[in-house]
């Protein structure tokens, strides 16, 4: 009998503390959080750590362009930090690049050239590049400049040379193109100055002409397949020019005079035709006023013939 009191007892205590575990748990109070696992702290604390890093290839410039921006330094500081890490110019190559900039902002052709003698003596391809940009600003006028650039042992350099007398000469008016037409046949007539590529540019340039202006360009071809300074390149593209611009091979230098001969009597004679056509046309119209004053004369003097 005292055992299942005993159980009884226990039964109860057992339940009580039960209901007051379940109570104390949704009554609001806070729940102690386990304690962290030493592991996952760790891990965490370095994804923070990588996290305040400062993002970029070199850490340290980074941090260093934080530090001159936070000791208040002119941004032109850091400009003329990077300037200094990136510029393809020696200090003597950056000094000469400055003169001729002063140069070109003052629009004097006569400083710019002092300044180009000054950096055809230097290596830098990408420095006579710059020179060549800013002699072609004058169009005809730096043309004999940018001749000697094409001298130059770097091929880069070479080619921007001949791009800009060809653009250059590519600007000039329709009243140049005698000025354009002697200009290339010097250039081409001095044997080596211009590779392949210029050459076969430049003649280019001359057949274009050629379709209206072909008095001028025929003898100046000519000139290049005759004459004892052009190369044996340069000779074979004037009689492929002269082909393209006669239609006719070139044979001799007696068959191309006849040819131009003939070419300036053909044009001699379409202006006479021109001519005399305008004289005619006002001709006819002067005969028309006569006849026109002749007949008010006559519409005038009936009357008086009447009155009488």
């Amino acid at each position: 009998m005292k055992k299942s009191a005993i159980v009884v007892v226990l039964s109860v205590l057992v339940v009580v503390l039960a209901i007051w575990a379940v109570s104390g748990l949704f009554s609001g109070r806070p729940v102690k959080d386990p304690a962290p696992d030493p592991v996952v702290e760790k891990i965490s604390g370095a994804k923070l750590i990588a996290e305040e890093k400062p993002r970029g290839r070199n850490v340290g410039e980074n941090s260093g362009m934080r530090k001159s921006r936070r000791n208040g330094k002119d941004a032109k500081t850091v400009v003329r930090h990077v300037r200094q890490v990136e510029d393809p110019y020696t200090p003597e190559e950056r000094k000469l690049a400055d003169t001729l900039q002063d140069a070109s902002d003052e629009n004097s052709l006569g400083s710019v050239r002092k300044a180009v003698v000054a950096i055809m003596r230097q290596e830098n391809p990408e420095l006579k590049i710059e020179a060549i940009n800013a002699l072609g600003f004058y169009g005809k006028d730096s043309l004999k400049d940018l001749m000697a650039f094409l001298k130059d042992s770097s091929r880069e350099v070479i080619d921007a040379a001949t791009d800009r007398i060809a653009l250059s000469l590519e600007e000039l008016g329709e009243d140049e193109s005698d000025f354009k037409v002697e200009f290339i046949s010097t250039l081409l007539s001095i044997d080596g100055l211009c590779g392949k590529d210029a050459v076969e540019r430049f003649v280019g340039q001359m057949e274009a002409l050629g379709a209206g202006n072909a008095k001028v360009v025929v003898p100046a071809l000519v000139s290049l397949i005759d004459g004892k300074d052009a190369g044996d390149f340069v000779k074979a593209k004037a009689k492929e020019a002269y082909k393209f611009v006669t239609g006719e091979e070139y044979t001799t230098f007696e068959a191309a005079e006849k040819w131009y001969t003939a070419k300036a009597a053909e044009e001699e004679s379409a202006k006479q035709v021109e001519s005399d056509g305008g004289d005619e046309s006002g001709e006819s119209s002067s005969g028309d006023g006569n006849s026109d004053d002749d007949s008010e004369r006559d519409d005038g003097d009936e009357p008086a013939g009447a009155g009488n």
